[in-house]
């Protein structure tokens, strides 16, 4: 089966009946990459500046510019040219990106998924909201191994399938949206993502199914085994994220209750929370504490 990705005529297709979403304001995505940077200085490893960044999915460029601007030496890369050629894909409505950060983007052409840096070129890499869309695991954890320092990390925030809801099409239990009369159920009650308002029930049905096509959840277990035969080291980290949030809500509750108590809470928590998920370069062990 090719990978969904390198059909972007069907892509297209589907894009062109479904509504641009607005974006998230540029100080809500600042906050949230700090907040990462922050968590992976917190691993045993600081990234002062001029630290070699890599943005693995980097969409328009958003995170890189930010990158540049805190002082970092950062580069993208996606296996769409959303900066430029495939512009038109783009699901969020806004203008074509400008800027000297373009000439750090690269396209990584598929099906064959290889990252245009030299081994061992990178102190951290990053990713948002990218491995619920990867259809070739094993190839990506190879690359990213590849292009880590020996001694460096990346971070991979994603949705799984312990999710209450499937955050593209908006419908509960992503595990389930696989499912035609699922799908088929939800969209008959009505439910609609924000770039469906107006959509008949039919009109929900067929896009949702083929919104699918572009998504997968696999299980911790699936992500390891794949790992494995990449020979490539991961981890997941939720609960001890959930322990280190600086803000929000969650960081009040953990700070409010007992210490004892935290590690349980955080580990509960982190059960239906997103995955947040260590690639570790080649050569590295894995931190025992994460």
């Amino acid at each position: 089966m090719p990978n969904p990705f390198a059909l972007k005529q069907d892509m297209a297709v589907l894009l062109d009946q479904l509504k641009k979403t607005h974006p998230a304001a540029p100080e809500v995505l600042r906050q949230r990459l700090v907040s990462r940077l922050q968590f992976a200085a917190q691993t045993g490893r600081p990234f002062p500046a001029g630290s070699r960044i890599l943005d693995v999915g980097c969409g328009l460029g958003d995170d890189v510019r930010t990158l540049l601007d805190l002082g970092y030496d950062a580069y993208g890369v996606d296996v769409l040219e959303l900066w430029d050629s495939d512009f038109g894909l783009y699901w969020e409505q806004r203008e074509k990106p400008k800027g000297s950060h373009l000439h750090r983007l690269h396209a990584v052409r598929l099906p064959h998924y290889q990252l245009p840096f030299p081994d061992a070129y990178f102190d951290l890499a990053l990713s948002e909201q990218l491995f619920e869309h990867v259809f070739n695991p094993e190839e990506v954890f190879s690359e990213i191994a590849r292009v880590l320092k020996p001694d460096a990390i990346s971070l991979h925030h994603f949705p799984g399938p312990n999710q209450w809801m499937e955050g593209h099409i908006h419908v509960p239990v992503p595990v389930l949206c696989r499912y035609k009369p699922w799908v088929l159920l939800w969209a008959l009650a009505g439910r609609r993502s924000s770039g469906q308002e107006g959509f008949t029930w039919k009109k929900t049905y067929v896009t949702n199914l083929e919104t699918m096509k572009y998504c997968r959840y696999p299980t911790k277990g699936e992500l390891r085994r794949c790992a494995a035969r990449a020979k490539v080291r991961i981890d997941f980290t939720e609960a001890r994220e959930i322990r280190m949030r600086p803000l929000g809500r969650v960081s009040r509750m953990m700070n409010a209750m007992p210490a004892l108590l935290r590690g349980v809470v955080a580990r509960a928590l982190s059960l239906f929370a997103q995955r947040l998920m260590v690639i570790y370069g080649c050569g590295r062990k894995a931190d025992s504490n994460t």
